[in-house]
C-alpha cells in the first residue's frame, strides 16, 4: 500500500498525497490536481502543496524546486534542507533532469514521434499564460504517440527545456491541443454523453463531468540524489480522471471498432 501524507488546508479540509520517496535530503510527491503547487499571487489563501507540506514539516524544513501547474497531476521534488534545493536546482538549471509527461490531446496525431522546436514567451494579452513566439526562449519538446483513438491520442511528451506551460503551449502550436485545457485550445470538461451511444440519466439526476482539469500528467522524474549522487528515477500513477478518460477512449472510441464498422 502507498503510503500517504495527510495535509489540513485552512478550513481543516484533509488531502491525501502519496508519498513517492522520502528521506532526510527530499521529499517526492504524486500532486493531486487541481492543488497549486506554490501559493498564488491574486489569491494567497487558496490551497497549495508548499504551505500544506510546511503544515506538517515546519516552515524551515521543504524547499521548492521545481513546480507543477496546478490543473497536472504527478511527480513532484521538494528538498528538505539548504544542500539539497542547490544540488537540485543546479540538476534543473543544466537540463540533467529527465521528465516524462503523458496526456490526451485532441486530435490524432499522425507521426508516431516527433520534436517541437519553438521558442516560447508571454502572452501580450493573457497574464499568466505564453505562447510560441520568435521572440521568445528556447523551448524543445519530444512527443510519442502511444495510442491512437477516433478524435483523440495518447501521447508520451519528454520536454527537453522547462519552459512555464511549455507542453501545452507546443501541443496548441502543433495542432493537437490538450483535450481538456480551455487555456490553450482544448476543452473546458468533457461528459459521458459524449462518447456513450444510448447514455441516459435517471430523471432528476445532473451529469457530472469525467475529467475537468488539463489531461496531462508527470509520469516520471530522473534526478540525481543530491546527496549521493546516485541517478534514480521517481513515477506516478496517473489518477483516476485521466485513467477514466483513457477507458472511455478504448471502449467507444477505438479505431479498430470505427475501421471494422466501415468494412461492413
Amino acid at each position: 500500500m502507498a503510503h500517504r501524507l495527510i495535509l489540513r488546508d485552512l478550513t481543516g479540509k484533509k488531502r491525501r498525497v502519496e508519498i513517492l520517496y522520502e528521506d532526510e535530503h527530499l521529499l517526492a510527491l504524486n500532486k493531486p490536481a487541481p492543488l497549486l503547487t506554490l501559493p498564488d499571487r491574486w489569491d494567497p489563501k487558496r490551497p497549495n502543496l508548499y504551505r500544506l507540506i510546511q503544515g506538517v514539516l515546519g516552515r524551515d524544513s521543504v524547499f521548492v524546486v521545481h513546480r507543477l501547474d496546478a490543473g497536472t497531476s504527478g511527480v513532484i521534488v521538494f528538498a528538505k534542507n539548504p544542500e539539497a534545493h542547490r544540488a537540485l536546482c543546479r540538476q534543473f538549471q543544466s537540463h540533467e533532469v529527465r521528465r516524462v509527461y503523458e496526456a490526451i490531446v485532441a486530435g490524432e496525431v499522425n507521426k508516431d514521434r516527433g520534436r517541437i522546436d519553438k521558442p516560447i514567451a508571454p502572452h501580450p494579452k493573457k497574464p499568466g499564460l505564453v505562447m510560441v513566439s520568435a521572440h521568445g526562449k528556447e523551448a524543445i519538446t519530444d512527443f510519442e504517440v502511444l495510442e491512437r483513438f477516433v478524435g483523440y491520442t495518447y501521447l508520451r511528451l519528454r520536454p527537453r527545456t522547462g519552459r512555464p506551460h511549455q507542453i501545452r503551449a507546443h501541443l496548441q502550436a502543433l495542432g493537437h491541443p490538450i483535450a481538456t485545457d480551455p487555456d490553450y485550445g482544448g476543452r473546458e470538461r468533457l461528459y459521458l454523453s459524449e462518447f456513450k451511444p444510448g447514455f441516459a440519466l435517471a430523471e432528476g439526476e445532473e451529469e457530472r463531468p469525467f475529467i475537468a482539469r488539463p489531461s496531462l500528467h508527470a509520469r516520471s522524474l530522473e534526478i540525481r540524489h543530491p546527496a549521493t549522487g546516485k541517478r534514480m528515477t521517481l513515477s506516478a500513477e496517473p489518477p483516476k480522471d485521466f485513467l477514466t478518460f483513457l477507458r472511455i477512449l478504448r471502449e467507444y472510441r477505438a479505431l479498430s471498432q470505427f475501421l471494422s464498422a466501415g468494412d461492413e
